[in-house]
């Protein structure tokens, strides 16, 4: 488990990640905050911004040349502090919700964690880490890789002479979609998907190719039976492991506008331990959740989705599944798959931008398609779903 660091305190806001729920324990968060304040001030002399940090003197060399900087990414930095937002601790882990402060003014945000050691809290040596990777040419010793952001490009196949893709939701519903020949190539896939627990909001799950491990590790929570520990980060939430996929539940420890929680500490344990799931033989992550986490396919209602750029997606109870395409330079489309009773709204067309939803005629649902007028146009004239089966009771590989 590795922590953060300092100055850069340019960091911890700037993701636009949400406030995360305040402590309880007002002695830890009081604690937390006078670490995070220290640590990420220059005016302070380094041996005692070091004690307030995880593993500090073994940074000691780090942050000596992070202070040496005159800029990063060029922001002057003659001066930075830290704003803390909010704080989340539990035995002797904390979640920490902080903006970095250069010169007085707000650089960016990011969303930390703070250890319990020895009886004192400090500064995660993970999150000054992270910060240092993600803005500064800095690194620390044994510095983890940057989180690659990935997309996963599917492949056509020919079939009575048409061009096609298989696809398989998150629920498990499978079908094909029928390409046209001159775009029947380079389509890259997003899956979309919300979970229930009790009688809860719902919980959104999103993903990536490949395996992902946590960058700033808060605690691990037990996992399914039989299967590993689910990690907690700081800034993906929990991080569930779906095969040659990784699945993010972000909605973690959070506040509504009431002030009540979402999802308390409990009942994120239970999300971990009873979700997981797998990639499909097609290559698209499935997710397998049990009892006390559903499907929210019950919470489902036939309404149409807002048309503006990027903005089909915005009904992951239905577990959509939203494809690109690009020619490279100046052209882009997206097409959103969503099942599920259809209903549509007005198009929106522009001379350099359509949006246009349509209902199948085969019970799929709704095709919503978005981009250059001619492709838009292309799209929905050829586009088809096919073989369409819904999601098993039981899914299966």
């Amino acid at each position: 488990m590795s922590r953060p660091l300092v100055l850069v305190a340019l960091v911890l806001v700037s993701l636009g990640m949400a406030p995360v729920a305040g402590a309880k324990d007002v002695g830890a968060e009081a604690q937390i905050r006078e670490a995070y304040a220290r640590v990420f001030d220059r005016s302070i002399p380094l041996g005692e911004r070091l004690t307030h940090l995880e593993d500090g003197e073994k940074l000691r060399a780090t942050l000596r040349e992070l202070d040496s900087l005159d800029d990063i990414s060029g922001f002057p930095i003659q001066s930075t502090g830290i704003e803390v937002y909010s704080v989340h601790a539990f035995g002797g882990d904390a979640e920490v919700n902080a903006s970095l402060m250069a010169n007085g003014m707000l650089v960016t945000g990011w969303p930390g964690a703070a250890h319990k050691i020895d009886g004192r809290w400090l500064v995660a040596r993970d999150t000054v880490c992270a910060i240092l990777l993600e803005w500064t040419p800095v690194r620390c010793p044994g510095d983890p890789k940057k989180i690659p952001y990935r997309q996963h490009e599917v492949a056509s196949t020919v079939a009575s002479g048409a061009h096609q893709v298989a696809l398989t939701f998150p629920d498990g519903a499978r079908a094909k979609l029928i390409l046209p020949e001159e775009m029947s190539d380079g389509w890259k896939v997003r899956p979309y998907a919300e979970l229930l627990l009790d009688d809860g909001p719902p919980i959104t799950v999103s993903f990536q190719p490949g395996a992902v491990e946590a960058q700033q590790l808060v605690r691990t929570y037990e996992g399914p039976t039989g299967q590993r520990e689910v990690e907690l980060d700081a800034r993906m939430g929990l991080v569930i492991d779906l095969g040659k996929w990784t699945g993010f539940v972000s909605r973690t420890y959070q506040f509504n506008d009431d002030g009540d929680e979402v999802l308390s500490e409990r009942d994120r344990a239970r999300v971990a331990r009873h979700l997981t799931g797998y990639t499909s033989k097609d290559g698209f992550p499935v997710l397998t959740p049990s009892a006390p986490v559903r499907f929210a396919h019950d919470q489902v209602e036939a309404e149409g989705v807002q048309l503006a750029k990027s903005s089909f997606t915005g009904d992951p109870s239905r577990y959509p599944i939203e494809l690109s395409w690009s020619n490279g330079s100046d052209i882009y489309v997206s097409v959103v798959l969503t099942p599920g009773p259809c209903s549509t709204r007005p198009p929106l067309e522009l001379p350099n931008y359509s949006a246009i939803e349509q209902c199948t005629d085969d019970g799929f649902g709704r095709i919503g398609v978005e981009g250059n007028p001619d492709q838009v146009a292309l799209l929905l004239d050829t586009l088809r779903v096919e073989s369409y089966r819904p999601a098993p009771a039981t899914v299966s590989v």
